[in-house]
């Protein structure tokens, strides 16, 4: 078997993308910014660091283990509570949230593994680990509308899913469900089906956990420093139903170890009046840089994004554009030939063709530099 052939197609296709940026930055003698990328701006760094009261938020032994179930019974309470979870929930402690990803598939391959429903798009790792594991999923998309993004109950339906993932906010748009589609979510796990949600990207007092934490088949993950674009001082954490304690217990000394020193450290700071701090500082920034752009797409009628968005992303979309020229590395060299710029297309992060032709903007790395790029980015689009 070929080792190209065990390569994971979208991380190949980045790989791409990436090896024309630098041939072109070599031709052109000037760096190629990149609108969709996960950098984070010195601007934004400075100012958040400016924020960020850094202490020892405990002092912890380096030599010993500390696993999630040493962790004090009154803080794991706490920590359930802040993140919305109730006297039914317990939760697993894990390093980041590809662990807790890990841990969440492997629950869905020994307890819930019946008919699963992967909602589009997602994090990429999640088809990834499935296809893994060898289970089998239905990929459905999300239904995009002026209005936001809704449940495709129908397809859920017709196609018997008996266990849905989805990823709330719906994935780089900041976008949450409405209060119709959380309703269906409670009679669905009502009727005896599984909700896995990826709410790591979930803003504080937008989990779905506050709505649908009592059921005993709803599993979520959850990264409260990954919101504010904190990655390296962090934790992740999965909370479930409390019947599944021991079960996420045992595998974690499998799939996950042990903590980090950071992570605990992250977990006080959590609790602490500086993560609130920095978390209005996170939006302050961020909500700045969306209205820049959306007052930028006033001069583009072809282009539009979501409204009410929350978060470290912008989705900008065009309906009259192909969606699989994303597809396309010679489309990838034309934009950065034409306009000394790139972006990632949607296709790459789980969009669907009936998504349109999508690309997303980082604002946490939004700066001066970008935003002419995004201008220059626009400019050739709209001649397409």
């Amino acid at each position: 078997m070929s080792i190209n052939s065990l390569l994971i197609k979208r991380l190949s296709y980045l790989e791409k993308i990436d090896a024309e940026t630098q041939r072109y930055r070599k031709i052109f003698n000037w760096p190629i910014p990149n609108v969709s990328g996960w950098a984070i701006s010195n601007e934004y760094k400075d100012s958040m660091l400016a924020e960020f009261d850094y202490q020892e938020y405990g002092t912890f032994n380096p030599i010993d283990y500390v696993y999630s179930y040493d962790i004090e019974q009154y803080n794991r309470f706490t920590l359930i509570s802040k993140l919305g979870g109730n006297n039914n929930n317990k939760l697993l402690l894990t390093q980041n949230n590809t662990i807790s990803l890990i841990n969440v598939i492997n629950f869905i391959s020994k307890v819930c593994d019946k008919n699963i429903g992967l909602l589009l798009p997602c994090y990429f790792t999640i088809p990834n680990l499935l296809i893994n594991r060898q289970k089998g999923f239905t990929g459905i998309s999300m239904i995009h509308a002026e209005t936001g993004y809704r449940l495709p109950v129908k397809e859920i339906e017709n196609k018997k899913i008996n266990t849905l993932i989805l990823t709330s906010p719906i994935f780089s748009t900041g976008i949450y469900l409405s209060d119709n589609d959380i309703n269906y979510l409670k009679k669905y796990l009502n009727d005896g089906n599984y909700l896995i949600a990826d709410e790591s990207l979930a803003a504080p007092g937008k989990e779905l956990i506050r709505f649908l934490g009592y059921s005993p088949r709803f599993v979520g993950i959850y990264s409260p420093h990954k919101f504010i674009h904190f990655n390296a001082f962090k934790f992740s954490c999965i909370l479930y139903n409390r019947q599944y304690e021991d079960f996420f217990d045992q595998w974690a000394d499998v799939y996950s170890g042990s903590l980090n020193i950071t992570n605990l450290q992250a977990i006080r700071h959590f609790f602490s009046q500086n993560y609130k701090i920095m978390l209005e500082h996170f939006y302050k920034f961020t909500n700045e840089k969306r209205k820049a752009i959306e007052n930028m797409l006033n001069y583009y009628p072809q282009f539009r994004t979501d409204e009410n968005a929350i978060g470290d992303y912008q989705t900008i979309y065009n309906n009259k554009l192909p969606y699989k020229i994303g597809d396309s590395i010679s489309f990838i060299k034309d934009i950065i030939k034409n306009t000394q710029a790139i972006f990632y297309p949607g296709c790459l992060h789980g969009f669907q063709k009936e998504h349109g032709f999508v690309f997303r903007i980082n604002l946490t790395s939004y700066t001066t530099q970008v935003q002419n790029s995004l201008l220059k980015i626009l400019d050739y689009l709209s001649e397409l």
